[in-house]
């Protein structure tokens, strides 16, 4: 069908091309190529003015008959496939079961995806599935490959390579477990784990025998795995960390950083102890040391009065395979939710401030207003993040988790800060409300204060004499007052001082400026006699007067002016 159609439109084009051709060879001159895209400069015929807009529109330009008309091909319209609900639910149904199922066999360890797991749960795994055998102790770094595990176990190579499924270690990668085949039995790894004894005991005869029992060489053991190895592992790690006689290792503690390794060896055996080796931890005032004897060992566990560098130092024994209890506290930074992390959270973000959804902690507007934040916790009134949170401390209760120091500082400093904004809160409210019209009457009364007419005004604001000695005396009040705190306290400040000074010399400043103030009065009153007196020749009568009288002045004479 679709060859057909095409050979017809083929067949309509070339017709209407030679149209076309014949045309332009019997009207014009001209000929328009079939690649020219340049317009002809030629005068655009004029539109009646009564067509339509629409006609308008879709004969803007006119195009000359010379020009290629275009064709358009008005293909068969394909039928719509009609939509049914019902299918395309069944179809997002399975679609999500078939999800639902991959999400689980990821998550259950088959062993397709057990080399993608972790140690721990590769162990775990093949431990319970498989018969095993546990060799202790081993380098376990040395016993990667499957070659390097045959050549260990020293049995033959093409009965066990067919035997053994996979290995594995432990977290401290000092026990191997060798996991078989199921179709094994018994037996079978009771002969497997006696050969191994044998031949490694052998071993450990030969290089004792070479070595003159100078150093002690500690021979793998094979055993088979049961389900209550681990907790007898634990039991006969701890019997043997114990035993003086096994483990000759002891942990000096509370040593100063500057002592070294040969003056801390000479300062033990000065208390009569023999040293074979001595190794300092980089940083930390802790020693290792490796006593000759189980008899020393006991001795400096029993003794407590042992000083190096002036320092009392603690004796303690050396488990090499002690670590910390791995107790975490997990909140989430994105949801700010318990025991998960943000990289495993699927919720929405919520913001620590105000504990709201829709923006980031980042641009919230209650930053930097405590009293409008909310946990998401406990919907209480601090920060979804904060130590103060109940709830955050219910569960590291729980986990056995302290605080520290530095934490213990923070919570304390703002449990203060509560308070202390709780007691201002009570205080405010306590406080009696006044009045409107009270506060109303008062400021008028200051205002009819302040205007008073001069007549009514008091006495030391109109005489600048009384004004001095006001001021005077002001300076006088304050030197006494401090005076009396200095022999009462003993608390006579710098500050104190000098705003004494300060008080001192603004007075002295106002007595001066009032004295000049009354020089330029009295020569502005003296200046018009003066004159007269020279008009008339009596200047010499007029000097010997005033010099006469130049040493009686006084400041009442002054004030009569």
């Amino acid at each position: 069908y679709c060859s057909e159609h095409c050979w017809n439109v083929l067949q309509h084009n070339r017709q209407l091309l030679e149209q076309s051709t014949m045309e332009t060879n019997n009207n014009s001159q001209f000929m328009l190529s079939v690649y020219a895209t340049k317009s002809l400069n030629r005068k655009r015929k004029k539109l009646p003015e009564n067509e339509n807009e629409n006609n308008n529109n879709e004969h803007s330009c006119h195009q000359p008959k010379n020009k290629r008309q275009k064709t358009e091909i008005n293909a068969p319209s394909l039928e719509a496939i009609p939509e049914n609900k019902e299918q395309d639910t069944e179809i997002e149904k399975i679609a999500t079961v078939n999800n639902i199922n991959e999400e689980k066999k990821n998550d259950e360890v088959n062993e397709e995806n057990v080399w993608k797991k972790s140690r721990k749960v590769r162990r775990l795994y093949f431990c319970a599935n498989f018969p095993t055998l546990v060799i202790t102790p081993v380098k376990g770094r040395m016993l990667l490959s499957a070659s390097s595990l045959v050549r260990f176990m020293g049995l033959d190579q093409n009965y066990i390579r067919l035997k053994v499924k996979a290995h594995t270690h432990s977290a401290s990668w000092r026990t191997l477990y060798v996991h078989l085949s199921k179709e094994i039995q018994t037996s079978e790894l009771e002969d497997i784990s006696k050969r191994f004894n044998d031949i490694h005991s052998k071993q450990s005869v030969r290089n004792d025998a070479k070595d003159g029992n100078e150093v002690q060489f500690v021979t793998p053991k094979c055993s088979i795995f049961q389900k209550t190895y681990s907790e007898e592992a634990k039991k006969k790690r701890l019997e043997d960390v114990n035993n003086p006689d096994v483990n000759r290792y002891v942990l000096l503690k509370n040593i100063n950083l500057r002592e070294s390794e040969k003056e801390i060896i000479s300062s033990l055996e000065e208390y009569k102890y023999k040293i074979q080796e001595c190794k300092r931890f980089k940083g930390l005032p802790i020693v290792k040391v490796l006593m000759s004897s189980a008899e020393d060992v006991k001795r400096i566990l029993s003794d407590n009065n042992i000083f190096i560098g002036y320092q009392k130092v603690k004796c303690e024994i050396f488990d090499q395979n002690r670590r910390r209890p791995r107790k975490s506290f997990k909140q989430c930074r994105k949801c700010h939710g318990l025991n998960h992390i943000a990289n495993e959270c699927n919720k929405k973000p919520v913001c620590k401030y105000c504990g709201r959804i829709n923006h980031n902690s980042t641009q919230c507007k209650f930053k930097k207003s405590p009293k409008k934040y909310q946990c998401v916790l406990c919907k209480g009134n601090h920060r979804s993040d904060s130590l103060i949170c109940p709830k955050t401390q219910e569960i590291r209760q729980k986990l056995g988790i302290a605080f520290t120091r530095r934490e213990n500082e923070i919570i304390n400093r703002k449990k203060d800060q509560n308070n202390n904004q709780n007691q201002k809160g009570n205080h405010a409210a306590a406080k009696p409300k006044k009045n409107p019209n009270e506060q109303v009457q008062t400021k008028v009364q200051i205002m009819n204060k302040q205007k008073l007419a001069p007549s009514q005004q008091p006495e030391h604001k109109n005489n600048p004499r009384n004004q001095l000695e006001s001021i005077n005396n002001f300076g006088k009040q304050t030197q006494t007052r401090n005076i009396n705190k200095k022999d009462i306290g003993n608390h006579y400040s710098f500050d104190s001082h000098e705003n004494d000074e300060i008080a001192f010399l603004r007075s002295e400043v106002a007595s001066l400026k009032s004295t000049i103030n009354k020089m330029n009065l009295l020569l502005n009153k003296l200046m018009p006699f003066i004159e007269n007196k020279l008009d008339n020749g009596d200047s010499n009568d007029f000097s010997k007067n005033m010099n006469s009288n130049a040493n009686d002045t006084t400041d009442e004479t002054m004030d009569q002016w």
